[in-house]
């Protein structure tokens, strides 16, 4: 029997930080895959808001990819095209294997840190305010991800979309108060 995510416990990540942080866990859990990531991003800034990865990959890892690898990532540049962008995707289908096993990222990160992930599911959810991106991984020796597995991660698409979007709203108005706080304590020193 397949594990179960409820969609109250996507929702619980809206406005709690540790069931963000373990979101990424709970759907690679529900999916058969071994790592999962969700980022999520500001549209007008590259800078990344939140991130939640599921701990297969190390914080080295994931710094040296950052650092030296993130432009290479031809599975994220696949699911950010635009004709790819809120929908999910077996990686496989927009990038062949072989090109996969020819990249950069592959050969000088991937194979780098010992490892053998070969399969992945992604997506990117993008609107108006922010854009997600969520990967989810196999080895090399595992199976690769099927359409049920698609259908299970696209059924949590718009839970996902609507709980970052409260995520972004409560951290703009916790900006705004803070402001507000800060004039007034500049007021009361004049």
């Amino acid at each position: 029997m397949p594990l179960i995510l409820r969609v109250e416990e996507v929702f619980d990540a809206a406005t709690d930080d540790a069931q963000f942080d373990m979101l990424s866990t709970k759907l690679a859990a529900v999916l058969g895959a071994r790592s999962g990531v969700i980022h999520w991003r500001l549209n007008e800034g590259e800078e990344e808001q939140e991130v939640s990865y599921s701990g297969h990959f190390s914080s080295e890892d994931m710094a040296k990819l950052e650092r030296g690898f993130a432009h290479d990532d031809i599975w994220a540049d696949a699911v950010n095209a635009p004709h790819a962008l809120n929908r999910v995707w077996r990686l496989q289908d927009l990038v062949p294997q072989a090109k996969y096993e020819r990249s950069r990222i592959y050969n000088e990160w991937i194979r780098s840190i010992g490892d053998d992930t070969m399969h992945a599911l992604g997506t990117v959810i993008h609107t108006p305010e922010f854009r997600v991106e969520l990967g989810f991984h196999r080895g090399r020796f595992q199976p690769e991800f099927d359409a049920e597995t698609v259908a299970r991660l696209s059924h949590y698409l718009p839970s996902i979309r609507r709980m970052i979007l409260i995520r972004q709203r409560l951290r703009a108005e916790r900006r705004g108060a803070a402001s507000v706080a800060l004039d007034q304590i500049a007021h009361a020193c004049f």
